[in-house]
């Protein structure tokens, strides 16, 4: 039996820093690189700390938050919808790392 395709959504809260190493990969290429060895995610990335989120939470089957040098305690606009997303994926009992 084939396992299902696990739909990862992976909410982008945070950039690396301009000073880090440019050999060490950014985001995106990082996870792709962490889940590459299963074939059954299908990652999609969300750049949340842009302000660009997910349009329903029912198209992913679980949902990754990357770290951030942002604190919910930060006025941004995005932290306040980001946290609104939070409380929405906990209702629909979706998993969230």
């Amino acid at each position: 039996m084939t396992p299902a395709m696990v739909k990862l959504c992976i909410l982008q809260a945070g950039e690396f820093s301009p000073e880090m190493d440019a050999s060490i990969p950014r985001y995106e290429p990082l996870y792709r690189s962490l889940f590459s060895p299963f074939d059954d995610y299908e990652l999609t990335f969300f750049r949340v700390r842009d302000d660009i989120f997910p349009e329903n939470i029912a198209d992913h089957d679980a949902f990754l938050i990357t770290g951030s040098a942002a604190g919910t305690y930060y006025d941004h606009p995005w932290i306040g919808r980001l946290s609104e997303l939070v409380r929405d994926i906990h209702a629909a009992g979706k998993p969230l790392i």
